[in-house]
């Protein structure tokens, strides 16, 4: 029953059970409001510690789903999708390769891992690190390749000065013919 201006009458007797059920409709509206309109958002990715980054690396460097690095080629970021079967495979390389034992990898990251829509894996050999990065969701994992392959043209898009191949003056056309010649 509702009343002129569009709220929900609650009979007296009944006022105190809906009242609540009403407060929680109505905040899940708010949240799904905000979410729909660009509102505030959950960061949904993970950071993973070691040694996951490094038996990533592993995968990531033969099998990636896309990859990119830098002119200098000293840093290399790769793009693996569907988290449940990175972690197959990775399940898979522990049993095979035994360098690690399953016990060892954060029981938490493990599920982000299973959880994950995607992985961006990242080597700098400059700082001798490499780094795992889980996206539980689509569009944040999609937003992040972007960034990350973006950052790695643009920290190389400037090409360094070689000697010997500038012309002197500020023409780099022929020179004139000379007068005295």
């Amino acid at each position: 029953m509702f009343g002129a201006a569009g709220f929900e009458l609650i009979p007296r007797g009944r006022a105190k059970s809906q009242a609540g059920t009403r407060a929680v409709t109505s905040v899940r509206r708010v949240l799904m409001m905000l979410a729909v309109r660009g509102g505030p958002r959950v960061d949904t990715s993970r950071e993973l510690a070691s040694p996951l980054p490094d038996l990533l690396f592993t995968i990531a460097e033969e099998d990636a789903d896309d990859e990119t690095t830098n002119r200098e080629e000293d840093v290399w970021a790769g793009l693996l999708r569907d988290g449940a079967d990175v972690a197959r495979r990775l399940t898979e390389r522990i049993a095979v390769d035994r360098t690690v034992a399953r016990g060892e990898i954060d029981a938490e990251d493990w599920a982000a891992l299973g959880d994950a829509f995607g992985i961006i894996v990242r080597r700098d050999t400059r700082r001798h690190t490499v780094t795992a990065r889980a996206f539980a969701d689509e569009a944040d994992l999609l937003a992040e390749w972007e960034a990350t392959k973006a950052e790695l043209v643009t920290t190389t898009a400037v090409e360094a000065f070689e000697m010997g191949d500038s012309t002197e003056g500020p023409s780099s056309g022929p020179l004139p013919p000379r007068d005295d010649q």
